[in-house]
């Protein structure tokens, strides 16, 4: 996981919210990444929570996390294929884990 996973474990011991630690995290190494948190609900992706852009983007990547959450990147054309690489499996790896996504019917 390297750098990132280390930024996001350091962000969500304060904030305890593992897409605000993720966002913040990656705006920290990509400052100029432009990106949106998705709730997914089949084929609709609903905005929760990043960067609102006024225009619609010609090289959207779309990666879908787990089941239910995904991240909308605008701009990842200004990143390596190497970097979305590591990007995509870091973030798969937390969103993988039950730990950060609490149930409220249990």
């Amino acid at each position: 996981m390297g750098n990132l996973g280390s930024l996001i474990d350091s962000y969500y011991k304060s904030s305890g919210d593992i897409i605000v630690s993720c966002h913040q995290a990656l705006q920290q190494l990509y400052p100029e990444l432009m990106m949106r948190w998705a709730r997914i609900y089949g084929y609709r992706w609903s905005f929760i929570h990043g960067t609102i852009i006024d225009n619609i983007s010609t090289s959207l990547v779309k990666l879908r996390l787990n089941n239910d959450y995904g991240l909308c990147i605008d701009n990842a054309n200004i990143i390596t294929p190497e970097q979305l690489n590591e990007i995509k499996n870091t973030l798969k790896e937390y969103f993988a884990n039950d730990k950060f996504f609490h149930n409220p019917d249990s």
